[in-house]
């Protein structure tokens, strides 16, 4: 691992003010010389914003939620055109992990569109490594 890494960064909410060690650990990433891509669920709300670092934070981090539903369904279209068999399996695999929970295997699938939004969104910003913290949603 010669140079420095393009890092995405997957987060529930960012920034957030309860939240203040990931914003540290960011920053710290990137002063070792990398490049970090933030990429969140939700926009945060304006007690979130209360100070320009954190605004600042906000305008550099893409925004899963933000945008209407409908701008998930091409990069889903082109996943399954490029990869049909994989996603035939992701596909499968999150229903089974449902457990034939109706709501479970709906809030999955919209997983695997935010999925194939952050696969397209990594590839553009040339990012080789994904880090999650938590094991939530964006996990």
């Amino acid at each position: 691992m010669g140079g420095p890494l393009a890092i995405g960064y997957v987060m529930t909410d960012y920034p957030r003010l309860a939240m203040t060690f990931i914003s540290d650990e960011i920053d710290e990433v990137e002063r070792l010389g990398h490049r970090v891509v933030p990429i969140a669920m939700n926009v945060p709300i304006d007690a979130e914003l209360a100070d320009g670092d954190a605004v600042r934070r906000q305008r550099s981090c893409r925004y899963l939620k933000q945008g209407g539903r409908w701008r998930l369904l091409a990069p889903v279209v082109r996943l399954v055109r490029d990869h049909p068999r994989s996603f035939v399996g992701l596909v499968v695999l999150a229903i089974r992990s449902a457990r034939l929970d109706l709501t479970l295997i709906v809030r999955r699938l919209a997983h695997v569109a935010y999925a194939a939004t952050v696969v397209e969104y990594c590839r553009e910003r040339e990012v080789r490594h994904l880090h999650a913290h938590f094991g939530q949603s964006p996990a």
